[in-house]
Parts: structure tokens; sequence; C-alpha cells
């Protein structure tokens, strides 16, 4: 994960342009990062545990009630309210039909039909 090359642009499936891998994006007055919760020190999203190295470089996990990134741009560090979510033990998910889709079903009824 190399965190200086975060691509930028829409996280939004709907949009033209829209690329799974995209990392941030910025409004005015608005910022949107996608980052793995292992890359922010975050043990277990969970439960909202983060990682904490002691002196001994012993690791264990600290609880915390929510995240804050800070952001600098053009030699100006903008703050933010932070973010924080409430603990789950079953993950919510949403199924949606990814781009290619349609072209791979097509191509597995072609096999099929010459095969």
């Amino acid at each position: 994960f190399n965190a200086g090359r975060l691509l930028r642009g829409t996280s939004d499936p709907t949009a033209p342009d829209f690329d799974s891998r995209t990392a941030w994006q910025t409004t005015p007055g608005f910022v949107e990062l996608r980052l793995p919760y292992q890359a922010i020190g975050i043990a277990d999203p969970s439960s909202r545990l983060a990682f904490a190295v002691d002196d001994t470089g012993t690791v264990s996990t600290v609880p915390f009630d929510r995240v804050e990134i800070d952001t600098w741009w053009a030699g100006r560090t903008y703050e933010t309210a932070g973010y924080s979510w409430e603990v789950w033990q079953l993950p919510e998910w949403h199924e949606r039909v990814k781009a290619g889709a349609d072209q791979l079903a097509e191509a597995n009824r072609r096999t099929m039909e010459s095969g």
C-alpha cells in the first residue's frame, strides 16, 4: 500500500468515471478519504480498537471513540470534525452488479453455446 500514490476520483459507482480504486476526492468544504483500516492504525473497526505500541515494543489494542484525520494542503492544516460509528457484530453489506458483468455473462453464454 503506497500512501503516496492515492488515486483521486469518484467513489460513486453510478458515475461514468467511477473507479473502485479511488482513495480520495475533494469538493469545496469536503474531503472524502477511503483508506484501509490498518493503514490508519485500526485493529478492529467492529469494536473500535486501535493498535497501540508500548515502550518495550509490545503491540496491544486500545479502545477509541472517533477517528480524526487532519489534512494539509498548500502550507495550511485543515482540521476535521472526525468520524465515529456504532460498534457492530454483523457487517452490513449491499450487493451491486459491477461494471463488465454483462460482458462476462455474454462471453460465458457464447462459450457454452460453442461448446
